[in-house]
């Protein structure tokens, strides 16, 4: 048995955040002087969408999410969403 936590649900903890993070990626706009944006290109907004995944894959970010799953779970939260299989 894992002792990780289903966060990748679709509306567990971590799926939740990285559609948050992907849906804002979708729509940034570099701004670094007023009168100045930059919209990313196709090339751009792939390259945000596959360092997204990779992050999320990172063992790192993902110890780090399954901390924080823990701590909601232990303080009476579902991380996991709802059990969805039969």
């Amino acid at each position: 048995m894992s002792d990780k936590l289903a966060i990748f649900r679709p509306d567990g903890l971590g799926s939740r955040l990285y559609n948050a993070l992907a849906q804002y990626a979708s729509v940034y706009v570099f701004s670094p002087d007023e009168g100045s944006d930059h919209e990313p290109s196709e090339f751009e907004k792939m390259l945000f969408s596959d360092m997204l995944a990779g992050a999320f894959a990172e063992p790192e970010v993902s110890d780090i999410l399954q901390e924080a799953a823990r701590g909601m779970k232990a303080g009476g939260m579902d991380p996991e969403g709802p059990d969805t299989q039969p």
